[in-house]
């Protein structure tokens, strides 16, 4: 098979369209599956409270006052 230069062009096109595509696609998909598992996890107050915690949002007396309120 032999291909000049036009069709050579519309080939990689055509390939590099499909690439793109399947790329957009993929990525997309995982945005939606990364979405639906933060709707579907359901956090206890418990997990909220180590949270708050981690990030800084209440001291150490705070959270295990909470965390004693909790039990």
């Amino acid at each position: 098979m032999n291909l000049g230069i036009t069709e050579l062009v519309f080939v990689c096109g055509i390939v590099g369209l499909l690439v793109l595509f399947t790329a957009m696609i993929a990525g997309f998909g995982a945005r939606v599956l990364r979405r639906q598992n933060n709707v579907l996890v359901e956090q206890t107050p418990l997990d909220i409270l180590k949270m708050r915690y981690a990030r800084g949002e209440i001291t150490r007396e705070q959270f295990e006052e909470m965390k004693r309120d909790l039990a």
